[in-house]
């Protein structure tokens, strides 16, 4: 089998699956008890905080642990909101799920919220941006990195403008497809919030990280027992927080290498599909995270093309899982992209364990099911 669907969800390491095993079984103790044995796991936990501020330059943040991604967005924009439904809340058009519905629950309830467009290239659009941000603006949320593109956001700069119109605006930026792929240096990107997952950085799935700068107080989404300074309650998952500081930490060791190596099996496939595939178009950035390619051709289904690749042992995505279901594609839309080319995309994640003798197949595959029309718009 060749998984080319990182984007969605990546194979445990097995070091991180060792870790997680000799943890459950060494340290189940809970953190919250008195006895020593659990004041050791509550020690081991603080070190893996400091440890995740050390690798993304973040010791002016805390360190949220959460089930994932999706309760991280949550936290992180209804952590915030108020009943000052006068302020404005600004997203972009090409959020994750779990921040674009929470914007459109918000927007049904009366609060005023506003999103910025993208460009054909798929991100932000600038001029759009900052005709939105103004001294009414409470609260942004912009990705670091497009789930669907690959289109890489300057969060630094989008974020140093809005300060600048706002000193006391709230940005957030879901990071889940930046760490460990593209550079992430919270000293640097003026962000107040920033989201992480664990099963994209080769973590088990159920556990996530929400950063929250140490400045900024904000409301719990789940109240309990006070645990990690009343910002989440709940009994601390040890493995998963174990799992995910140690992936942050391999991603973070090896983002220059593993993104230079990702880089030449991802051109290879664009310069490929291409050359090869008359209707091929590729939505991209002229920044973008090399471990994806999002690809529409005009005259073939990607979901058929899924399949197909499937029963040959190939597994790619054709978009973001959270919203594989759907017909349309949100991002893609917004980047000027026909209904013809939006039903005819697949996004193909890569990861760096993927070879150049997997990626040679994988093209070749697509180029000759596309090229011999197995489909078509039935």
């Amino acid at each position: 089998m060749i998984f080319l669907d990182n984007a969605s969800t990546t194979q445990i390491s097995e070091e991180i699956n060792q870790l997680v095993f000799e943890t459950n079984r060494e340290y189940f103790f809970n953190p919250s008890a008195l006895y020593i044995n659990s004041q050791k796991v509550a020690e081991l936990i603080k070190e893996n905080i400091k440890s995740v501020q050390t690798s993304l330059y973040a010791q002016n943040f805390n360190v949220v642990f959460t089930s994932g991604a999706t309760e991280s967005n949550n936290m992180a924009i209804r952590g915030f909101i108020n009943n000052n439904k006068t302020a404005e809340y600004l997203f972009s058009m090409g959020e994750h799920p779990s921040v674009y519905n929470v914007a459109e629950d918000l927007k049904q309830k009366g609060y005023n919220v506003r999103y910025v467009k993208l460009d054909k290239n798929g991100v932000v659009d600038f001029e759009d941006f900052k005709q939105k941000v103004n001294q009414n603006t409470a609260f942004i949320s912009i990705m670091h990195v497009s789930n669907e593109t690959g289109a890489v956001n300057n969060i630094e700069e989008l974020a140093k403008y809005a300060k600048m119109v706002n000193n006391k605006v709230i940005v957030h930026s879901d990071g889940v497809q930046a760490v460990g792929k593209v550079e992430v240096n919270l000293q640097k990107l003026n962000v107040d919030l920033y989201t992480i997952s664990g099963h994209k950085i080769n973590a088990p799935r159920g556990i996530g990280i929400l950063l929250v700068n140490k400045n900024l107080s904000i409301k719990p989404l789940i109240l309990g027992g006070g645990q990690q300074i009343n910002l989440r309650s709940g009994t601390e998952n040890t493995s998963g927080i174990l799992a995910i500081t140690k992936a942050i930490e391999f991603a973070s060791q090896n983002q220059q290498t593993n993104a230079q190596n990702v880089q030449i099996l991802r051109d290879y496939v664009k310069h490929n599909l291409l050359s090869q595939i008359q209707t091929c178009k590729i939505n991209e950035s002229s920044v973008n995270s090399a471990y994806i390619l999002s690809v529409s051709f005009s005259n073939f289904r990607g979901e058929v093309l899924l399949h197909l690749l499937a029963e040959k042992q190939i597994l790619i995505g054709t978009g973001s899982a959270c919203s594989s279901k759907k017909v349309d594609n949100r991002t893609l839309s917004n980047m000027g992209n026909t209904k013809e080319q939006i039903q005819g995309s697949i996004r193909i994640g890569f990861c760096a364990k993927n070879t150049m003798e997997e990626i040679n197949l994988v093209t070749q595959t697509i180029i000759e099911i596309v090229k011999n029309g197995y489909n078509t718009k039935e």
